[in-house]
């Protein structure tokens, strides 16, 4: 369960006003479950997340995508909150996320990247930094 504290009076949909000094209980493992935000909450599926694109390639997927990854429409970022979030977050969640880098690391430290031989690079500005337009088409291959 999260809580927070209202620091200033909060109206709701439905005109519903929260006033200043409210604490305010989010159950957290629920939110994660209910079935508006998440179908089918208790399934593993990868595809809420993210989609594979038709050149292969995996692209992230958010509520607004026009994508249509079979029933499964995008998890709903603002419910995910495996953290919590703002500035009395999880005190483990930078451990986490370094753990995550160092087993993600163990693994491709087994695997090389190649480039396809038929990719030609088309850069493309975006902000300050160049990217290849569509991606970079990849294989994986395990190491010797």
């Amino acid at each position: 369960i999260l809580t927070r504290n209202i620091n200033k009076d909060t109206k709701l949909k439905g005109g519903f006003v929260v006033p200043v000094g409210t604490s305010v209980y989010i159950p957290l493992f629920m939110l994660q479950r209910m079935e508006k935000y998440f179908p089918q909450p208790e399934k593993c599926i990868p595809e809420r997340w993210a989609y594979k694109h038709m050149d292969g390639s995996w692209v992230e997927r958010s509520e607004h995508s026009k994508d249509r990854t079979g029933d499964i429409p995008p998890g709903h970022r603002d419910a995910f909150l495996a953290f919590s979030a703002g500035a009395r977050s999880c005190a483990g969640q930078r451990f986490a996320m370094s753990e995550a880098i160092l087993i993600l690391a163990g693994i491709l430290k087994d695997i090389k990247f190649v480039v396809k031989e038929e990719y030609k690079p088309i850069p493309v500005r975006v902000g300050i930094v160049q990217q290849p337009k569509g991606g970079m088409p990849m294989k994986l291959v395990m190491r010797n």
